[in-house]
């Protein structure tokens, strides 16, 4: 018998010997059994062929044999998709050139291969060795190596930095981490995305209201702002929220209550006081954002954008119609509201102006119906996306920039308005600051993207870096 076998092992050397020598691609099974029979679990590559070795060692308590084949079969899939990524061109995703935290979460991101969810069925294999002993299962497949060709292409098309960021921005999304919503937007170069979620982390423990510039009954504000302030949610009376006017007690409890507010919070709540500010006062409060906010070393964008809004917030100023706007926005920007029903429902003002905007008749009408919706209910978002739309065809940009970027702090998840305001700032020339609206536009499918926002986003692609 024992001579029967060693005869056999002669005849396979040679017949492997023979086909290796010849052209022909030897079989698998036959370099795996002069190579890989002791090699423990990993990739190795031998002519045009990979091999896969995936092993499981069985636990002390009994499980069931399809319990190893499965771990067996998830262990060889993480083996190739691991083998894919090192043989991958990413050095464009770790030179994204972001800065601050989303840089850092960029490079986890990559270097896990977390964006990339490779398939073991979506490429043909050969199952070479599956068996079980007492101490081990162990899983052999062999895969040609063209096979993960197209595996290599399907990675290419992750290989889009903009892909990544989405992904970064839906699982904070999901997580419900306004803190890292706010951060991660600051670190793209959009402010007013950052200060909305920063806004929204802190509505969760405060409720914050405008500051107007004079308050004639100060006393009884400040009696009222304490029972604000002591008073728990279901024992609210709404109506308290049209007759106090916050002041600077509240943002200074705000301050000292939160530890370590960062730097994107306490940005936050200088720019809510602005309009307490004289005119003279506000350029040093505008300075004083910019140190705040330097500290972190922001993307060259949040620059410009203070400048583009400290610019508007001068033109305001000058202009008796855009201070009218002017004031309503800022009436809301100090809103943290506890009920968001509050003054967001539809109203009269509301239903004409839409029916003579529908019929592209009488814009001016239009506009003054839609002032009056806004006063009667601030928080109603289509006003502010319906006023912000006459604005722009009156071509007030300045306006309705404003308009567009109220409507966006009441409802963020409207793609359409966040290419109103990516439009609106190509419209004045401000291409840097419409261009970091692409992470947002690109998120959604285009099938899901109306004709007008996949034009915005076409423009917004030919920008040059």
């Amino acid at each position: 018998m024992k001579s029967i076998v060693i005869q056999l092992g002669f005849i396979t050397a040679a017949l492997l010997a023979a086909v290796v020598h010849s052209k022909e691609m030897p079989e698998p099974i036959l370099v795996y059994q002069q190579y890989y029979t002791e090699s423990t679990a990993g990739v190795y590559q031998q002519a045009d062929w990979l091999f896969v070795v995936a092993e499981q060692e069985k636990l002390a308590s009994k499980q069931p044999a399809i319990y190893y084949e499965g771990k067996t079969m998830l262990q060889t899939q993480v083996l190739l998709k691991k083998y894919v990524l090192q043989h991958a061109q990413l050095k464009a995703l770790k030179q994204h050139g972001f800065t601050g935290r989303l840089a850092v979460d960029l490079d986890e991101l990559v270097a896990s291969g977390d964006f990339y969810d490779f398939r073991l069925d979506a490429i043909q294999v050969k199952i070479l060795k599956n068996s079980a002993d007492k101490k081990r299962h162990r899983r052999v497949t062999a895969v040609k190596a063209n096979e993960l060709s197209s595996a290599k292409a399907s990675l290419l098309k992750h290989v889009d930095i903009n892909i990544l960021i989405s992904q970064l921005l839906k699982q904070a999304a999901q997580k419900s981490n306004k803190d890292l919503l706010a951060r991660y937007y600051f670190d793209l170069g959009l402010l007013r995305e950052a200060y909305f979620y920063k806004w929204q982390q802190l509505s969760q423990n405060y409720y914050l209201v405008n500051y107007p510039a004079l308050d004639k009954t100060p006393f009884q504000s400040r009696l009222l702002l304490r029972k604000v302030l002591n008073t728990s949610a279901e024992n609210y009376d709404l109506d308290w929220l049209k007759k106090l006017p916050a002041n600077a007690e509240l943002f200074a409890q705000v301050k000292s209550e939160i530890s370590g507010l960062d730097r994107i919070g306490q940005s936050l709540l200088d720019f809510l006081l602005m309009p307490a500010l004289a005119p003279d006062k506000q350029k040093q409060q505008f300075d004083k954002l910019r140190k705040t906010l330097d500290m972190m070393t922001p993307n060259a964008t949040i620059q410009l954008e203070l400048d583009f809004l400290q610019a508007s917030q001068e033109r305001f100023g000058q202009d008796k119609d855009l201070a009218y706007l002017l004031g309503r926005v800022f009436a809301q920007q100090g809103f943290l509201i506890l009920d968001a029903s509050y003054s967001a429902d539809s109203n009269l003002h509301f239903t004409q102006a839409k029916a003579l905007f529908d019929k592209g008749r009488s814009i001016d009408k239009v506009a003054n119906l839609l002032q009056q919706s806004i006063l009667e209910s601030p928080r109603h978002t289509a006003s502010w996306i319906y006023y912000g739309s006459v604005l722009k065809y009156q071509k007030q940009y300045t306006q309705a920039l404003a308009a567009f970027q109220q409507a966006s702090l009441l409802d963020h998840t409207d793609t359409e308005n966040q290419a109103n305001i990516a439009d609106i700032y190509m419209q004045m020339k401000q291409p840097n600051l419409a261009r970091p609206y692409l992470y947002y536009l690109q998120q959604q499918p285009i099938k899901n993207l109306s004709t007008y926002t996949q034009k915005v986003l076409s423009q917004l692609i030919q920008i040059k870096d």
